[in-house]
């Protein structure tokens, strides 16, 4: 075939050197190329016992949350099955290193042929699950000439997609036409899967975030609750995984609540709260007359300073204080979720920049019965319609718009790890 000639001998070899020289300048990349050099004369993905027969499930990143829900939901008919996580991104690992049900993980093999036959030989997978889109072409070339089932699940597909360009759709065709199934969130999906020639191994299925995000509320990490505490006339207004972009924004939308004497504290949740980001919003913030109070440090929130969460994993315990939000990315250059916030019952806002999230375009179009003006997700293009919203909404009672928001959510629950289970069962019993 003239896509695996191609992708093994000039794509792959060129994109791995694309790789090692942003290694020189990039952290991330070198993180992620180390972590895939021998150790004891073995790659990584080698060094767990051989041929457990686990399902393996494979995550770049933060897909990682959408793997959850299947992951508890094997492990809770299946106990005795072994669960393999393969990702990409070194940002994950942490995440993969607390997860209890998980029994080994290691990054994704090189995508070529003998790095891949060695990893399928040595585990021999029972069947092969990824989260959202990250499918490579040498991984499922292999699994399928080994007859190991595959399904992508939770998956998106746009007609802006680079995947969906004239250079990419056939190349884009030929890798996923190796899956067993695809399971895809929604309708519009569908249409563009089959758009590839792909719509009789896809069907509409749902999302599992849906069902992650409510399991996370139900069992929150323990936070400093106490400073959350607000009088019954208030409101919390949480902006999460911000961005240096979207906090000049932000800042400003805050100096204008402050000088408008808006009943509102504000919380601003950095995507990367380094030492650095951390000093530099300081003293954006004071350029604006704004005070800044950091978590870490503080046992009560003053009146009138902004208080800013420099702590990783406690974003979805936070949403739950909140009756307005904002997600990151969005003045940058894509957002990051809002299912979080949502399933909080927070009003949501995002900037410009969502495309590329499913759950904000879909929810930018449902009408609020509570609030008949407005979405649960709002897109804000201009300060001063930020502005205007945030002033609108000072007076108003959110107690039947956040209800109202959260069964929007809980509705959509539990029927796409259920789909993810009934294909997966058969590989198991």
């Amino acid at each position: 075939m003239i896509f695996s000639f191609l992708y093994r001998y000039l794509i792959y070899p060129a994109l791995l050197s694309i790789f090692r020289l942003l290694a020189l300048f990039n952290p991330k990349i070198k993180t992620a190329l180390e972590l895939r050099q021998n150790q004891n004369s073995k790659p990584p993905w080698l060094l767990t016992s051989l041929s457990q027969r686990p399902v393996w499930i494979h995550c770049a990143s933060g897909e990682f949350e959408y793997a959850k829900p299947v992951i508890n939901a094997i492990k809770l008919k299946y106990p005795q099955i072994k669960i393999l996580i393969t990702y990409f991104s070194p940002s994950v690992v942490e995440s993969l290193e607390k997860y209890k049900n998980i029994d080994f993980f290691c990054p994704l093999p090189w995508d070529q042929p003998h790095a891949l036959k060695e990893f399928l030989n040595h585990h021999s997978p029972r069947a092969l699950l990824i989260a959202r889109t990250d499918a490579w072409p040498e991984m499922l070339t292999q699994t399928k000439l080994l007859k190991i089932p595959s399904l992508m699940f939770s998956s998106t597909l746009s007609p802006s997609s680079s995947r969906m360009s004239w250079v990419a759709r056939s190349f884009t065709a030929w890798t996923l036409g190796n899956l067993s199934e695809i399971q895809c969130v929604s309708q519009d999906d569908f249409t563009c899967f089959k758009q590839l020639g792909l719509g009789h191994l896809t069907k509409v299925c749902g999302d599992t975030r849906y069902d992650q995000v409510i399991e996370r509320l139900k069992h929150p990490k323990p936070i400093k609750d106490f400073l959350f505490r607000h009088a019954p006339n208030e409101k919390i207004f949480v902006a999460g995984s911000t961005w240096p972009e979207d906090e000049e924004v932000l800042l400003d939308i805050i100096a204008f609540s402050f000088r408008k004497k808006l009943k509102m504290k504000f919380v601003l949740v950095p995507h990367e709260p380094t030492s650095q980001h951390m000093s530099e919003l300081k003293q954006k913030a004071s350029a604006k007359g704004l005070e800044i109070e950091f978590y870490s440090e503080l046992n009560q929130w003053s009146a009138n300073k902004i208080l800013v969460v420099d702590q990783v994993g406690i974003l979805a315990e936070i949403y739950a204080y909140a009756s307005l939000a904002f997600v990151g990315g969005s003045f940058r250059k894509t957002v990051h979720s809002v299912m979080e916030p949502l399933a909080a019952g927070c009003l949501t806002f995002v900037g410009p920049k969502h495309l590329n999230n499913r759950e904000a375009l879909f929810m930018k179009k449902i009408s609020l019965k509570s609030f008949s003006d407005l979405s649960p997700v709002i897109e804000v293009k201009k300060l001063k319609d930020f502005q205007n919203y945030v002033q609108d909404l000072d007076d108003r009672e959110f107690s039947s718009v956040s209800l109202e928001i959260k069964n929007l959510i809980s509705q959509r629950a539990g029927e796409a790890t259920e789909k993810v289970m009934q294909w997966l069962s058969p590989y198991l019993d």
